[in-house]
């Protein structure tokens, strides 16, 4: 008897089981936008990926969402697209070292990509006039005092405010810029800083037809 019982309680249990996310999905609003974190939508979602769905199967979700993000409103409309966007560090030709004519960045100033400038690639620069130099995260400068990138110099790995400390105030007359590979080294990414690209946004195709305040 009691491994009947026992028995019983356990298919029971599975059955209860079984249904829970038909279940789940009736007790949710229509329409209703939820994360979940495996790459799946539990049975009575979709994903809201932009697709287009027919009006004459979904009707109700179509009477809520109509077209605003998308569809023809005749035979099909379209679920909200709310897939993660992917940023990219800008391209390396759009990061540039600024060279400044005086102390603090200011008076005149030259923007330079990573390369080898004697004092005839220096468009814009005054011959032993430049005081002070920002520097993009990872890249250096070295500065020379002779005007083919020779004679005394300095190597600089963040920005100066003012070559005065260095002792290189109005001496630089060519420029080596470099970037090392390191596009924000100071500002590693924190654990987890990707876990939102990893959750699957779902919508609501069954559940309660919401009603207005």
């Amino acid at each position: 008897m009691k491994n009947k019982l026992t028995t019983g309680l356990a298919t029971a249990f599975a059955a209860l089981v079984a249904l829970a996310p038909g279940a789940h999905a009736q007790d949710t609003y229509l329409g209703t936008i939820q994360e979940f974190p495996y790459q799946f939508c539990p049975r009575g979602w979709a994903a809201a990926e932009g697709q287009l769905l027919p009006i004459n199967q979904n009707t109700a979700l179509f009477s809520l969402l109509g077209t605003q993000f998308g569809g023809d409103g005749r035979t099909t409309f379209a679920l909200p697209d709310l897939r993660p966007t992917r940023s990219s560090p800008p391209p390396a030709s759009s990061l540039k070292a600024e060279v400044y004519q005086h102390c603090q960045f200011s008076g005149w100033s030259v923007s330079l990509a990573p390369g080898d400038y004697p004092l005839s690639a220096l468009l814009g620069f005054t011959d032993n006039d430049m005081s002070s130099i920002r520097l993009p995260d990872g890249w250096t400068a070295t500065l020379y005092d002779g005007t083919a990138l020779d004679g005394a110099s300095m190597t600089a790995s963040s920005t100066d405010a003012c070559l005065v400390n260095e002792g290189f105030n109005d001496r630089v007359s060519s420029i080596v810029i470099r970037n090392n590979g390191e596009t924000n080294p100071s500002q590693p990414a924190s654990p987890g800083a990707n876990d939102a690209a990893k959750l699957k946004t779902c919508i609501a195709l069954q559940g309660i037809y919401p009603s207005r305040n």
